[in-house]
């Protein structure tokens, strides 16, 4: 029903399915923020002990939202690292 209005728009692009799976390896596992604090606690909450990358990687597979909590930081944290490095 509301395809034939979302077809009308000029431009839009569509992200593929590949392009919509969280990527473990793409996530920003830092302390740089307060926001990096609360999502690392809350995957040693979750996960206890267990905190192995692998273990990680598969929460944030099963919880694709749990990223974010900081992933809104990234933009920041890559201005920082830009600074840094000059």
């Amino acid at each position: 029903m509301i395809w034939g209005y979302i077809k009308k728009i000029k431009n839009l692009k569509f992200a593929t399915l590949e392009e919509t799976k969280i990527r473990p390896d793409k996530l920003r596992l830092t302390l740089d923020f307060e926001e990096d604090y609360l999502l690392l606690k809350a995957v040693k909450n979750i996960l206890g002990d267990n905190l192995s990358r692998e273990n990680i990687d598969k929460l944030f597979v099963k919880n694709p939202d749990l990223h974010k909590i900081n992933w809104f930081r990234n933009i920041e944290w890559k201005k920082n690292q830009k600074s840094k490095s000059l």
